[in-house]
């Protein structure tokens, strides 16, 4: 696995239980945070290395250099969005959806990669 090194974080309270190195979005109010499930979520960043319970605060990056879960192929350069489980997925060329950045290495489902975390919207080429 690469060595993990975190780009900006802040602190944000988990609506749910969130599993490490996953994609997060805007929570159900002010200061939270969730897991993202889908490409039409607003990511707020990744999660840090630790799981987090419900109700308890986690660490999120939000900006920078970081490592995530993929959740299918993907490779160096694509933009990335999340799947049903907050993992990382490459957005489809001629889509338009929310990404959470720009995937740093190639893997498969399962790795734990680095990405650059630039929250946003694009239609990937």
């Amino acid at each position: 696995m690469p060595i993990n090194h975190p780009g900006r974080a802040l602190p944000y309270t988990a609506d749910a239980d969130l599993a490490p190195y996953t994609i997060a979005a805007f929570g159900s109010i002010d200061g939270n945070c969730k897991t993202g499930t889908s490409a039409t979520d607003k990511f707020l960043g990744i999660t840090d290395n630790v799981a987090v319970p419900q109700g308890q605060v986690a660490s999120i990056v939000i900006e920078g250099p970081t490592v995530t879960t993929y959740g299918a192929p993907i490779s160096a350069g694509d933009w990335l969005t999340s799947d049903a489980n907050g993992n990382a997925i490459s957005v489809a060329s001629g889509v338009t959806a929310n990404v959470i950045g720009q995937a740093q290495e190639t893997g498969v489902a399962g790795d734990i990669r680095p990405i650059l975390v630039k929250p946003g919207r694009v239609t990937a080429q």
